[in-house]
């Protein structure tokens, strides 16, 4: 998709979130500034490292399937 497309497919949007996830994509984009992660950030990556590292996973298609039956409760 050229970028005159694109823009011509934005005006025709009304949707106010659907504008705003655009705007945070592009922000994301243009945005060179470095994340820096806090404390309970790095813990809870680390567990998650740690996780992996055990095996604890859960594939894609099943924590969709738990994740459909709780909205479904």
């Amino acid at each position: 998709m050229t970028k005159q497309k694109l823009i011509e497919t934005i005006r025709k949007i009304n949707d106010q979130s659907i504008l705003d996830d655009i705007q945070r994509l592009i922000q994301l984009e243009l945005d060179d500034e470095i994340f820096v992660t806090g404390p309970a950030q790095k813990s809870a990556i680390e567990q998650a490292r740690t996780e992996v590292k055990n095996g604890q996973t859960v594939s894609a298609n099943k924590a969709d399937k738990e994740i459909d039956e709780w909205l479904n409760e």
